[in-house]
Formats: C-alpha cells, structure tokens, sequence
C-alpha cells in the first residue's frame, strides 16, 4: 500500500489476492473478485494505491518483484497454502501482513501469529474496519 500522496518510484503498493476455499466445490469466483474490486476501491478513497492478483503463486511473485510495507493476504489459494506464502514473505521481508480469511476459528489464528501475521480479519468483513485496520498497522510500521 501507499498514499498517493508525495508518492516516489520504488513506493509500495497492495498486493490482494482472491480467496478459493478448498471446502468448496465450485467456488464463486465472481465474488471474490468483487470482494477484491470493492476492497480497492475503498483503500483507494483513502489514498492507497492498490494491485490485485489471481492467486498466490503470481502474489508471491509480485510480492517478490516490488517494495511492499503491507500485504492484504487470503489465506487459502487452489495452488499454494497462503501460510506458505507468508513464510516466504517473511524469509524476504519484514512487511506488515493482515491476513483475510472465513476461518475463525482461534487455533487457526493462533498457529500464525509467530508466522508473522499482524493482523487477522475474518469474512464477512466492513469495508471501513479493513481501510482502519490499514492505516493502524501503517502507523506502525
């Protein structure tokens, strides 16, 4: 993520990606890219600059490609485990992570905090929370 404001090359930028629950048998991919439209499109009302992807080997490599200070991450993609990218993020980095998942079950939460996640927010979500949640990790980091 970055303001658009006073912005210089090399700045950051959000990677988000679409979720695939494995539960599932035919998941509704017109959902999750609106979730991922509209999610945009209010950090964008709130100076962010944003990037979304398909999944999470092309987040991975997007990720890998560019300076991140946040990452919005799904937690659960058709081709790799977003627990798995979150340990690639941090071999890396040290950027922010707020993972967005339906699980919510504690153990679940739990099990990633020492990964590196700084926050978890589960589905169904407020658009607003999500733009708040945003700029407190940004603040500090």
């Amino acid at each position: 993520i970055r303001s658009k404001i006073g912005r210089q090359p090399g700045d950051t930028v959000t990677v988000t990606v679409k979720e695939v629950d494995h539960k599932t048998e035919a998941p509704d991919y017109e959902d999750e890219r609106d979730v991922s439209r509209q999610l945009s499109q209010t950090l964008q009302t709130h100076n962010y600059e944003t990037e979304s992807v398909g999944n999470g080997i092309d987040g991975l490599r997007e990720f890998l490609a560019g300076a991140f200070e946040l990452v919005l991450l799904i937690l659960y993609f058709p081709n790799q485990s977003g627990d798995e990218i979150l340990r690639k993020i941090h071999k890396s980095s040290n950027v922010s992570v707020i993972i967005i998942s339906a699980k919510d079950l504690p153990y679940t939460k739990i099990n990633l905090l020492p990964l590196g996640v700084d926050d978890y927010i589960t589905k169904p979500f407020d658009l607003e929370e999500v733009a708040a949640r945003v700029l407190s990790n940004l603040r500090r980091s």
